[in-house]
């Protein structure tokens, strides 16, 4: 019989270690509910403004099943030039969502809890953000989305680029 490797907090791992766990991957939110994610996700639906533009820095557009409703929105969003690529909007509905047949779909803490109840009910496979107000919060939420998706190596360039970019806004 195989070996089982002890489980630590696989996005605060290492990249190297991070980037060759093979699938099923485990993500736990911030209440501890952990999502099994089978393999690597070809149907990705983002129900959130912050885990579009992740998605969209560091995912093949053809992989995003559908983002949310304000990625088109200039007022909000600082993506809308890349959004073009991928076509159906995440609202609030269930329904809608569950006919993309997604293999991960992201949502946040403020979304409708009613929203989460029945994509939960339908055993739709949800992971919930709850932090973003520190940019360690969003480090963590990029590397968590790398990991789910296996893209944990661009996850991790996304956080250097970051903080490259606010080392030369301090100097």
């Amino acid at each position: 019989g195989g070996t089982v490797q002890p489980q630590r907090s696989e996005v605060t791992a290492p990249l190297a270690e991070r980037a060759n766990t093979p699938f099923p991957r485990v993500i736990r939110d911030a209440s501890g509910v952990s999502l099994v994610i089978p393999h690597k996700p070809q149907r990705i639906i983002s129900q959130t403004l912050g885990t579009d533009e992740i998605l969209l820095a560091i995912c093949a557009p053809q992989r995003i099943a559908a983002l949310s409703i304000l990625v088109d929105d200039a007022d909000y969003s600082n993506v809308t030039a890349q959004t073009r690529l991928v076509k159906a909007r995440a609202n609030a509905d269930a329904e809608q969502m569950l006919a993309l047949s997604p293999d991960v779909v992201f949502v946040a803490s403020y979304s409708k809890a009613e929203l989460i109840e029945l994509l939960q009910a339908a055993r739709a496979p949800v992971f919930r953000f709850t932090h973003f107000d520190r940019l360690e919060d969003i480090k963590a939420n990029i590397r968590t989305i790398g990991y789910a998706i296996d893209e944990d190596a661009n996850a991790d360039a996304l956080v250097q680029h970051m903080e490259h970019h606010l080392a030369q806004i301090q100097a």
